[in-house]
């Protein structure tokens, strides 16, 4: 579970910057995916905690890259503004 401590922290993080005034450039984006990120996190490496075996494996690193992905774009949203 060490895994979803990371994924808190890192989402904590992103609202302690935004309330300390460094805003996303787009907040209901950023918002949604972090939101999944933290959910998907907690929910999805717990379920997946729970099998064993191959099965267990593929499901832990399909959730893994999803929650690498999702962070990545994450960032992308705080950093990157709208087009247009």
């Amino acid at each position: 579970m060490a895994l979803g401590a990371v994924i808190f922290c890192w989402v904590t993080g992103g609202f302690i910057s935004w309330r300390a005034g460094h805003l996303p450039a787009r907040p209901a984006v950023f918002v949604g995916y972090a939101t999944t990120v933290a959910v998907l996190g907690m929910v999805g490496l717990r379920w997946a905690t729970a099998r064993s075996g191959r099965s267990g494996d593929l499901i832990r690193a399909t959730i893994c890259a999803l929650l690498a992905f999702l962070a990545w774009r994450t960032q992308q949203v705080w950093l990157v503004p709208a087009a247009g």
